[in-house]
């Protein structure tokens, strides 16, 4: 697999660094791109040994998987420039914040797969919180493939679209698993008071998968207390 960057700022490079380092891909295999201003961020990426160019649609040309990671206010912009080159065979995952799936498969040919994804801070040292949303055209296995992308630098959950802004605003800049999942049991349990059901199962599976290791990890403190007490 060949991995894009559109955008080569600490994100971007925290996701390569973790990509690299876990053994999913090869250095030589990631390309990121960045404007000629912007030519420390494109050292920084040499350094790791990817890719460099100051040309987003080269990133389109030599990658399967395109991390949009720029300022949300150029997403419009980078989205139409690439258009013309992004074929269905192609993912493309936003990690730009507030932008919504529909606003960039507009701008993108029909049918385009698109995921949105809001890592928290974390990411950057590998104890990161994500939360993703997949759109409509995605196919059968694009979650997997995201999932496993973004497990390089953290934990990863997939949500409804509509819970990935207060999902991320609970879960902050916090470290990884249990904040992530937190967050996500306050906002569905908001949504269900609203009388929601529309939650996908495997999330349902996570946030029960997380009560039974948070009840766990509850007894081991006891048990751990009861012998700290009888010694």
């Amino acid at each position: 697999m060949r991995i894009g960057f559109i955008g080569a700022g600490k994100m971007a490079q925290a996701l390569a660094r973790g990509l690299i380092n876990s053994g999913r891909i090869n250095a030589e295999n990631i390309i990121a791109s960045s404007p000629k201003s912007d030519y420390s961020l494109l050292d920084q990426c040499k350094q790791l040994g990817l890719q460099t160019t100051h040309e987003n649609t080269e990133v389109v040309h030599k990658s399967d998987v395109v991390f949009v990671a720029v300022k949300p206010v150029h997403v419009n912009k980078v989205a139409s420039e690439i258009a013309p080159h992004f074929s269905r065979e192609q993912l493309l995952i936003s990690i730009a914040l507030g932008i919504t799936i529909r606003n960039i498969e507009s701008l993108l040919p029909a049918k385009s797969r698109v995921v949105r994804v809001m890592p928290n801070t974390p990411a950057v040292v590998r104890a990161g919180a994500s939360a993703f949303s997949v759109g409509s055209a995605c196919r059968d296995g694009d979650s997997e493939i995201v999932r496993d992308l973004l497990s390089t630098v953290g934990f990863a959950v997939e949500v409804p679209e509509y819970l990935i802004d207060p999902v991320t605003g609970l879960s902050g800049s916090g470290p990884s698993y249990g904040i992530l999942m937190d967050a996500v049991e306050a906002a569905t349990n908001r949504s269900r008071q609203t009388g929601d059901k529309s939650l996908p199962r495997d999330m349902r599976n996570t946030e029960m998968e997380y009560r039974v290791t948070r009840e766990d990890d509850s007894n081991e403190d006891q048990q751990r207390e009861k012998r700290r007490a009888r010694a």
